[in-house]
């Protein structure tokens, strides 16, 4: 199970906890990503030439930016609800160890 360290010899249980470290690092990693694509979308939305950006192409892009906002956000809630639930737990398990 994810988060639980098995009951192996001592390196198995250092490769795993290592495995563990670049999970979070990557998840942390992909929520920056879906943060900065929001702004930047929201950016060049705001700032793009009337040239470029016709209220026509906005009609045409409109449901795929809005499924790529909800997607975007749903990245960045999951990472923070997963975090603070394995930073609950393992309170939890720091204080039943007292």
């Amino acid at each position: 199970m994810e988060g639980e360290t098995p009951k192996q010899n001592p390196e198995q249980t250092a490769a795993f906890i290592r495995a563990e470290k670049i999970r979070w690092e990557n998840r942390r990693k992909m929520a920056w990503v879906a943060l900065f694509a929001i702004i930047f979308q929201t950016l060049a939305l705001l700032f793009a030439p009337a040239k470029i950006l016709t209220p026509e192409k906005i009609k045409v892009i409109q449901e795929p930016l809005t499924w790529a906002y909800m997607c975007e956000s749903a990245i960045i809630l999951a990472y923070m609800g997963f975090t603070t639930w394995a930073y609950l737990k393992e309170k939890i398990s720091i204080a039943q160890k007292e």
